[in-house]
Order: C-alpha cells, then structure tokens, then sequence
C-alpha cells in the first residue's frame, strides 16, 4: 500500500453512520440542483483561501496530524495548503514531534508477522493512538526516534534511512558498513564471534552499536546533519544526507553518561563521583562543507556546559526536554526517595533554585527521558516523577509533596517479558535505548509478583 493510502487510513476521521431513512432517499452520482458536485455546496468548501492558510498555521504548530487531517478535507483545502509531501523530513515544521513509537507487549515488535504491517503511536499530549501501515518493517528496524522521525537500518546493506511515519517521506544516508573498519578495533576476537553471529540474525552492524543516542540538524539547503552516541565503544558516529560514509570521534564519551537529543545536539550529564560535582556537557553537530558534506572535519570535543554541586544533586543526573525548556533531575540523597528538579538555564547562571511545578506533565527517567502530559496517563498527578527504585520497583515521587510511592504493581527484574503491560509500564519501556527487529525491541522491565 503506498504512503499515500497509508496516511488517509491512519489520520482520515471515521465515517459517520447514515440513518436507514436517509439511505433510502439517495442515488448514486447525486449532483446539486445547479450540476455542482456535493462537496462544493458545502460551506466549509468555499472558505477564502486566507482563512483556510491561517487556521492550516495554527494546526500545524500544535500537531502535524491535524494539518493532514485538515489537508484531508477537501480539495480546496489542499490547494490553499503548502503540502508536506517530499519535505516533511527536511523541514522541522512537519515533524511529528508529539509522537513516539509506541513499544508493544507480548514480544512483538515493529515488522512482526502478527501485526500485519502495523505499528502503534502514541500522542505524548493527548493520549492518543495512531495506528498506521507502513510497509518498511520486514526489510528495516528500528535504531532511534528522533522528534517523530524513525531512524532505520536496512537490512541488506546495513543504509540509514530517515522515515517520516505520517507521510511515508524518506532520506537516504550512507551505510553504517563505512563504520566497521573504525569499530571493530576496540573489540576483543571473542566479541567480534559474537557480533558477527548477531549479525546473521538480520541485526547486521548494528548489533556492533546495540544502544545509541541520536540527534538530528536541518541545514537550509535541505542538508540534514545526523550524529549518534555509540555507548559500547564511547565514541559519537556523524555523517550527513550529502556523505558517501560515516566518520567516527577521536574523542571518547563516558559510559556514566546520560544522553539527551536537543536542538540538533546532544547533552550529556555526569554522575557524581568521588564528591566530584554532577557536570553537563554539550556536543555540538560537526561543520558542514558548501557541498553538504562534513567528512572533512572532525567532531567537536565535549563542551562543559553547567556544573551542579554535590549538595545539590546526588548520583545519577537526568537530562529532560519539558516543552522545549531542559530540565536536570536528580536526587539528593543516598536512598533516592527525595527528588529535586532544576532548570538547566538557572543551573547557567548559577542559581539553583528547585521546581514545584512544571506545568500539568509526567516524567519518565531512566536510560533516557520522556515527558508526558498527565492528561495521557490516567491515574498518575501532574508534577510526577517516574523512575525505577532501586531497581526494585516503578516510583512515582511527587514534587510538590515530596512523596514516594508505587508507581505500577509488581517488582521490577531486568530481563524480558511478553505479557500484557499497563500504560505506564510501555512508556517507562520508551525510555530504554533498546531497538531493533527482535523480541529485544519490545523490551520492558519483567515483572514479578511483589
């Protein structure tokens, strides 16, 4: 089925039911009495075209869903509108930024014979589904969602493609092959026999990578600069939609890092050692070239960003994007039942000043971070943390009353699970690094009895 199809299936409201009265009175072919199509009698089909471009803006800027749906409409609508098709990857306007990639139980996962072409999203906003076809999956997996857009690997020769889920629009990029020959240095013959055998199982060189952190930059020629943290051997891979091959850091990163996607760059913070204070770093995307390509140039060094003390914020450090604004959470004691919630641009300027609130939304934290409005997720308070306890259960502290509780039933085990999940524990699931065309895909904390 074509993109196209795909995106009316997925966004087209459901078709109001007829009464059986009204079914008897119609003919095939009904034409208005003036000979003009049905359609074009409506009012709604006539709006000046000015109008129709602004409320177009307004849906745009909350949900691109919306804007397809309005596209949707009638022709006069579409003509009235800039269409996304060919462009909605290259420019950030179309992204489906409220939505992510929704990880399913029962071991299924994205290209799973069982879902017959079909993968869940999740609205982070609103609550809801979407449930597209898109017929990628049984030759691709999935490695990273950046801002609504999903990264894949083609299995045959290992290409990165970028996928706008909503229009079927995608960017080629180089084959991470170009990758082998800097990464299989820093593994031992044992690991390489273990990773080549992975690679048998369709997981081709990504099984070298297994857990990464990308970010993606939008030039304004349609250049599209994309860098990923490659976890298992500490080094940050970068290519652009102009390269011939992917280049890897001279530098490397810390397996202690927590790692953020922000603006086209990635954030990294530290955790507290030795009574050395929790730091930020930010690595910027590396200079492009006139002709797109930025092989020539290696990859800026880590940049310290802020610096938090250790009376301040205790342990592990995460990095958060909360409506476009980086918030750092962490705790300040050693049982990790007391949370605080900063706000990276005070943390700057040297102020340390603890959030109550931040606005009517959920936070998940783990290996990465998600924010969720709380409207999305019955049954949990607005200004909540989510984060596994010791690894022993699901918390929920809330920061406004400071108070610890069981965020889901059950304990909490590292491991996989193939049985049913409640809501929180598939978007707890989306703050794992693990991807790909595997049971390991729909990985999510197994669950024992408590």
């Amino acid at each position: 089925m074509s993109p196209a199809r795909c995106e009316k299936r997925a966004l087209s409201p459901p078709r109001r039911k007829i009464p059986r009265k009204c079914k008897r009175g119609r003919t095939v072919g009904a034409v208005a009495p003036n000979g003009a199509a049905p359609w074009m009698e409506s009012p709604w089909a006539s709006l000046d075209g000015d109008i129709i471009r602004l409320v177009a803006e307004h849906a745009l800027a909350g949900d691109v869903a919306d804007y397809l749906r309005l596209r949707a409409v009638c022709r006069h609508w579409r003509s009235s509108t800039v269409s996304p098709r060919g462009r909605s990857v290259v420019d950030p306007r179309f992204h489906p930024r409220r939505w992510i990639l929704f990880p399913e139980s029962h071991g299924l996962f994205p290209g799973h014979r069982k879902l017959h072409g079909r993968v869940r999203f999740f609205n982070v906003s609103t609550g809801a589904f979407a449930r597209l076809l898109l017929p990628f999956f049984p030759d691709h997996f999935v490695i990273d969602s950046v801002d609504g857009l999903l990264l894949l690997q083609r299995d045959r020769d290992s290409a990165i493609r970028i996928l706008h889920p909503f229009t079927g629009d995608i960017v080629e990029l180089s084959s991470l092959e170009t990758l082998r020959p800097q990464v299989e240095p820093f593994f031992t013959s044992t690991e390489l026999a273990y990773m080549r055998a992975m690679e048998r199982k369709e997981m081709g060189i990504f099984s070298y990578f297994n857990r990464i952190c990308a970010a993606l930059s939008f030039g304004p020629d349609g250049v599209i600069t994309i860098m990923f943290v490659v976890t298992r051997v500490q080094r940050v891979a970068f290519a652009t939609s102009a390269d011939q091959q992917w280049t890897l850091s001279n530098w490397q990163t810390n397996l202690s890092w927590k790692y953020m996607a922000f603006q086209g760059k990635i954030y990294a913070a530290s955790i507290w050692v030795n009574f050395s204070p929790n730091r930020i770093f930010v690595i910027d995307p590396p200079r492009v070239e006139a002709n797109g390509s930025a092989s020539s140039f290696s990859l800026p060094e880590p940049k310290l960003f802020a610096t938090c003390p250790v009376e301040k914020l205790f342990g592990f450090a995460y990095l958060v994007n909360c409506e476009s604004e980086v918030l750092l959470i962490g705790h300040t004691d050693r049982s990790y039942s007391q949370a605080v919630v900063y706000r990276l641009a005070d943390i700057i300027l040297g102020r340390f000043i603890p959030l109550t609130r931040f606005g009517d939304y959920t936070i998940f934290m783990d290996e990465r971070s998600l924010c969720v409005s709380s409207k999305a997720v019955p049954g949990i308070a607005d200004g909540s943390l989510i984060y596994r306890h010791h690894g022993k259960f699901l918390a929920q502290y809330h920061v406004r009353s400071g108070t610890l509780s069981t965020a889901a039933e059950g304990r909490i085990e590292e491991g996989y699970r193939l049985a049913p999940y409640s809501l929180i524990h598939h978007l707890f699931a989306c703050c794992l690094m693990t991807f790909g065309k595997s049971p390991g895909y729909a990985v999510l904390p197994c669950l024992v009895p408590a």
